[in-house]
């Protein structure tokens, strides 16, 4: 409830494993990621690329952990 419904909708979609364009592209590419493919998702949205790139590095860091 802290978020928008719009997120709210990603979150969703991301638990059952979808994701959309360059989110998509930079997780198929995993563990070795091209740098323009980073550029791509950082280009989403005013500031929406870069919490989805940061969302993807916590993730990997909870994993390895």
């Amino acid at each position: 409830p802290r978020t928008t419904r719009a997120s709210q909708a990603f979150l969703r979609e991301a638990l059952r494993g979808w994701a959309f364009g360059p989110l998509k592209d930079l997780l198929d590419a995993l563990p070795g990621v091209p740098s323009a493919l980073v550029r791509d998702l950082l280009r989403v949205g005013a500031s929406s690329g870069a919490a989805y790139a940061l969302g993807v590095l916590m993730g990997l860091a909870y994993e390895s952990d």
